[in-house]
Formats: structure tokens, sequence, C-alpha cells
């Protein structure tokens, strides 16, 4: 590049930036009539600032990816920590019946493996095959005999549980 003291050097950068902002397809005759300089030291200038912005952009995306995400993922984290809450007083209320005992702990579950699913489609998690897991009908069991030996004598109307 031909040489210019640093301070002109940095005008022209300072300059060439903002006309990219303007113009992304700035070509080179344009460029040596905007700062008034030649060719060589106009390819030497648009190159060095084209990646230079195009590093600043792709620093910026990432960024603003990143605090949408977490932002996002730490509502949905405080959410369900207040309907977990709210379904664990449901579930362990002598008052409720099986059945809305059942609905609440479904509806845990199916909650947790949303918010899991956003997880892992925001790249925190990798999904692995052959995990074990934990199936409705486990779920519906374990109501079933905890129901039982909490309250044995529960009307045929509670015990009922629609799957």
């Amino acid at each position: 590049m031909t040489a210019y003291p640093e301070e002109k050097r940095q005008q022209f950068r300072l300059t060439l930036k903002r006309a990219l902002i303007r113009e992304p397809a700035l070509t080179i005759a344009q460029t040596m009539e905007l700062l008034k300089i030649s060719q060589q030291y106009a390819v030497d200038l648009l190159k060095e600032v084209r990646n230079e912005y195009n590093e600043e952009m792709r620093a910026e995306i990432e960024k603003m990816k990143s605090e949408t995400v977490e932002e996002a993922l730490q509502g949905l984290n405080h959410e369900y920590s207040e309907i977990v809450r709210e379904m664990w007083k449901l579930i362990t209320d002598k008052d409720t019946s099986a059945k809305n005992k059942v609905t609440a702990a479904r509806a845990l579950v199916e909650t947790r493996a949303k918010i899991m699913n956003w997880k892992f489609d925001a790249g925190l998690f990798r999904r692995k095959l052959g995990d074990a897991s934990i199936t409705m009908g486990d779920i519906v069991k374990m109501m079933k005999t905890k129901h039982e030996d909490t309250d044995s004598a529960t009307t045929s109307d509670d015990t009922e549980i629609d799957q």
C-alpha cells in the first residue's frame, strides 16, 4: 500500500466503511473516485475494510443470537419453575382427584420435554439415541400406586384414569 500518515489512513477507512454501509457493492473505481487514491491502494484498502466489516458483522450476529437464546431460555426456565410448583401442589394435595393428579403429572412431563427440545434446537445439548426415558404409562402407574398407598378409601370415580 502507498504510505499515508496513520491519521489519513484512518480517515480513509472510516469514509470507506460508511460508504460500504450505504453501498455494499462499492467498486474499486468508485472507491478510487471517493477517496482520490490510486487503484492498487483502493484494491488493498477495500479488501481490508470489507474483511474487517464482515468480521464485525459476524461477531455482532453471533452476539445477538446468543443473547436472544439465553434470554429466552432464562424466561422459559423461570416460567417452568412456576408451573412445576403449581403442578406439585395439585399432585400432593389430598383433595385433588386421581384424574387431576395424572393430568398435572402429564403437564409436567410434556412441558419439560418441550423445554428440552427447545434447548436441543438452540444447540445447548446434543441428542443421543438409546437413552432411557420414562413414558406416560409409567407415570400413570406411579400415580395410581401412590394414590392407592395414600388414600385407600377412594371412590371408584376418583381412581378411574383416562389414557
